[in-house]
């Protein structure tokens, strides 16, 4: 693209976007009275969060609910007001982020908890190696002497590869204050807190925040709202707004998926020279969405993970038989062998299958046969040649492929 080409494309005044950052994943509204739709999550927030004014450690809270549902907007925007008025009653309180998809090792986990560590008068700073013990232990020392409150928020805890870190951070007291840090644990397993160890458990606490997916006319005023600053008088046809409701309210509520859909299909209209955005381009944009989910969930699998999509694919496509878990194992042990991977049980498979369903990458359903009980099937691959390409990229993965091509 040559220097015309870019100034013919800086010319905007034709654009059917206005100010398009409000439509990015990685926008947030300013303010908690700018969020719509989550009044009854955010007054139990504050009323967990409260004894930060009262001279005592706020709760630990488990915040829990499908991708999309505002987990982490809730989190920084409460907390971003909680600072500042912790701040002008002169309490002091210092947050840490973490984001496990990141940062998702122990080892890991602590250099960034570290690294947003406030200054602590009388602890050297200290040269740590490799070890997470070192990072541990240096985190013991800094919090021994810290006087003031500290909550560390786990941005989707059940994406670390260690979650029963918090087990040490709740343990850790303050010398000064008597103190122990506060967490914050956000995450999209719901079945996470009974995994933990007991122990684990027992020191979280039973404070938890369910976030219930938005429902189509939930998320039409989300739209609306965005939509209202993000494009121009006129840019969209009536059909838009709710059609990408409804896409979007027929899985969990995901308002940040409702949003790319909007998003993306200002771009391929715009991209069609057009200056308003039909039910076509809404329908576009969805294929487009949700094969871009499959394909970055896909990349993210553990390869033990991999192994079992692929096979359900391959088990869905052969129809040569019925599509059970059961049924599924065989497939899966040839695949590992053909890799040189070791297996595990088929108990475990069968955990393996429900995950690849809650993360929307299959569709699973019970089958009942009378007086020989009840069996899983899968009934749906998501984009299911998307997702095999994406697997097949794979270098260890990509070995399966003449399996695959025979069974077809």
């Amino acid at each position: 693209m040559d220097k015309n080409m870019i100034r013919a494309e800086s010319e905007l005044e034709d654009s059917i976007f206005l100010r398009k950052r409000v439509l990015l994943s990685a926008y947030t509204p300013e303010r908690l009275s700018h969020v719509l739709h989550r009044t009854e999550q955010i007054k139990e927030y504050i009323a967990y969060m409260k004894d930060v004014f009262r001279d005592c450690v706020p709760h630990n809270i488990f915040v829990s609910g499908h991708s999309g549902t505002g987990k982490t907007m809730l989190t920084k925007l409460v907390l971003k007001d909680l600072l500042e008025v912790a701040s002008e009653k002169r309490i002091l309180l210092h947050t840490i982020y973490v984001n496990c998809v990141q940062t998702p090792s122990e080892y890991n986990m602590w250099r960034t908890i570290i690294a947003q560590m406030p200054n602590v008068a009388g602890v050297m700073p200290s040269s740590l190696g490799h070890s997470a013990t070192d990072y541990r232990v240096y985190f013991s020392d800094l919090f021994r002497y810290y006087d003031g409150m500290m909550i560390i928020v786990f941005d989707e805890l059940d994406k670390s590869h260690e979650p029963n870190i918090i087990n040490s951070i709740v343990r850790t007291i303050s010398d000064v204050t008597g103190y122990t840090p506060s967490v914050i644990c956000i995450t999209n397993d719901f079945k996470l807190k009974s995994q933990l160890e007991p122990h684990v458990r027992s020191v979280v606490g039973n404070c938890e925040i369910p976030i219930p997916p938005y429902n189509a006319e939930q998320l039409i005023d989300i739209l609306r709202t965005r939509a209202e600053i993000a494009f121009r008088s006129g840019a969209i046809d009536d059909v838009v707004i709710p059609l990408c409701a409804a896409l979007s309210a027929q899985e969990h509520g995901d308002a940040r998926r409702a949003i790319d859909i909007l998003r993306i299909a200002g771009e391929i209209a715009e991209g069609n020279g057009a200056n308003k955005i039909e039910e076509m381009d809404v329908r576009k944009a969805f294929v487009k969405v949700e094969n871009d989910m499959v394909r970055s969930h896909v990349r993210q699998l553990p390869t033990q993970s991999k192994i079992v999509l692929a096979a359900c694919i391959c088990l869905l496509k052969a129809k040569r038989l019925e599509p059970t878990v059961t049924n599924l194992y065989p497939l899966y042990i040839d695949m590992c062998t053909a890799i040189s991977l070791g297996t595990v049980t088929s108990r475990r498979v069968k955990d393996l299958v429900s995950e690849l369903d809650i993360f929307g990458l299959i569709s699973t359903g019970i089958q009942f046969k009378g007086r020989y009980g009840r069996q899983k099937i899968i009934i749906e691959i998501a984009s299911a040649d998307e997702a095999l390409n994406e697997l097949l990229l794979d270098e260890r993965v990509k070995f399966i492929e003449p399996i695959i091509m025979k069974k077809r």
